[in-house]
């Protein structure tokens, strides 16, 4: 009897243990049944997605978040199929706060399997990472904002560059044209093979090294 009341007690201790690392830790974390019907979940968890009534106990766990859209993600149907293959889950889900702030949550869902590996819940893990998504989010707008800045910046210089009342064109430390003007091209004649060609070959020969001695001066100085 002694040594039954002593297990008994260490048993407790050590769910205990678990239940005040399940509530001290950041990440909102719920166990639910084979139906995804949340069950339990620890105090990160109902500060998140307000679990504060028994009646949450009878929520389906996928109600309380919308599934971000990935490139090739099915959304809800991905993650239900995740499950019942793989018995796991991994995505970002965005949830609406009273006050109207959207807060993004990184979620790995687990089955809970018995000895015989029959599942008999699962449990959802869920950080949040919007400070992390909004910085992604500021990127990729400054990164779409500077690709339209150097299309408006290639559009201006090419009308410019059209527009000039002369012939104009580029060409690399090697003399081969990266572009020209419809002045040079209609001067020259040039069709569209030519770009890419070497442009010494259109000056007459006693031109010719002077002006790759010229261009080469040009590109050492980093001035004309």
């Amino acid at each position: 009897l002694f040594r039954s009341i002593t297990k008994q007690k260490e048993a407790e201790h050590v769910q205990l243990q678990q239940a005040f690392l399940l509530d001290n830790i950041s990440d909102a974390v719920i166990s639910t049944d084979n139906n995804l019907q949340i069950r339990n979940w620890n105090r990160q968890a109902e500060m998140t997605f307000f679990l504060n009534t028994p009646q949450h106990q009878q929520v389906i766990l996928s109600s309380l978040w919308k599934i971000e859209p990935s490139p090739g993600s099915e959304g809800e149907a991905e993650l239900q199929r995740h499950l019942t293959h793989n018995g796991s889950w991994s995505g970002e889900v965005s949830l609406e706060k009273t006050t109207g702030e959207i807060i993004y949550l990184h979620t790995n869902i687990n089955a809970i399997a018995d000895a015989d590996g029959n599942v008999n819940g699962y449990v959802a893990v869920c950080r949040d990472v919007t400070r992390e998504h909004d910085i992604q989010q500021k990127i990729t707008l400054r990164q779409e904002q500077s690709q339209l800045d150097l299309l408006k910046q290639r559009q201006q210089f090419s009308a410019f560059m059209e527009n000039a009342p002369t012939l104009a064109w580029i060409n690399d430390e090697d003399g081969l044209l990266q572009y020209v003007n419809t002045r040079f091209h209609n001067h020259f004649k040039l069709g569209d093979t030519d770009i890419g060609k070497n442009i010494y070959a259109y000056y007459p020969e006693p031109m010719r090294a002077h002006h790759i001695s010229s261009d080469r001066s040009v590109l050492d100085r980093g001035q004309s």
